[in-house]
């Protein structure tokens, strides 16, 4: 879901966006190579602040992860993101606290045209777009 207006965007719901990043970055470390952050955290992290004093918000955390991540190295996402407390839940991953519910989503690279719109990598259901590779 997006709002249209940034003026509908509430700083708590981006807090809970953040607390979701902080709290998984650290288990999916050993995925520096094939994972990245991409939406609407990319501007609070990544890119310089705004001229105009305008804060990027956001109500999810996505990560964009390459279709050949995972395998027997690594521990299976399904079990990194439930050790800390997301579960899967219409095709995105949700914690539901007291403070609010954190949602996580991760995608991939749609590769051609007639590629479908979802993947499977490592054990997790993905979206598939195009242009997340550049990321």
């Amino acid at each position: 879901m997006k709002f249209s207006k940034a003026s509908d965007y509430r700083s708590e719901i981006t807090r809970l966006s953040e607390s979701a990043l902080l709290s998984l970055w650290a288990k999916l470390g050993d995925l520096q190579e094939d994972i990245v952050l991409v939406g609407g955290l990319v501007p609070r992290y990544i890119c310089r602040p705004s001229a105009d004093g305008l804060e990027p918000n956001t109500l999810d955390v996505d990560f964009g992860i390459a279709l050949a991540a995972g395998g027997s190295m690594y521990l299976p996402l399904s079990e990194r993101l439930a050790s800390e407390g997301f579960l899967s839940e219409r095709g995105r991953f949700v914690k539901k606290t007291s403070r609010g519910n954190f949602f996580v989503d991760f995608l991939t690279e749609r590769p051609t045209p007639n590629s479908t719109i979802t993947a499977v990598v490592d054990d997790i259901g993905v979206s598939a777009f195009f242009g997340i590779d550049r990321a």
